[in-house]
């Protein structure tokens, strides 16, 4: 049985365990919603260089090799953001 320290004690540790968790599923939806955008980025640039290119035109080639590289910058973007995010959820798990 608890004595009333204990059970005081362990009341005013409650709100602080939930404001750990809740920081820290917050920080993993945002790791998670960075990644999916970064994954849909990186498929987009793939599909857009598997285009046949023997039948277009040099500035349409151009403007392939283009898309696919501001595609790849978009989903390194999302990759940043993710791993921010992973960071920021392993110190509120840590520090609060």
């Amino acid at each position: 049985m608890l004595t009333f320290e204990e059970f005081n004690s362990e009341q005013a540790k409650a709100p602080r365990n939930l404001v750990r968790t809740g920081s820290a599923l917050m920080f993993a939806r945002r790791a998670h919603l960075a990644g999916s955008r970064a994954e849909a980025n990186f498929k987009r640039a793939s599909l857009t260089v598997t285009v046949k290119v023997d039948q277009l035109s040099e500035d349409q080639r151009w403007q392939i090799l283009l898309e696919t590289l501001a595609s790849i910058s978009k989903g390194l973007e999302e990759t940043r953001q993710q791993l921010g995010a992973i960071s920021a959820q392993i110190g509120a798990s840590e520090l609060l």
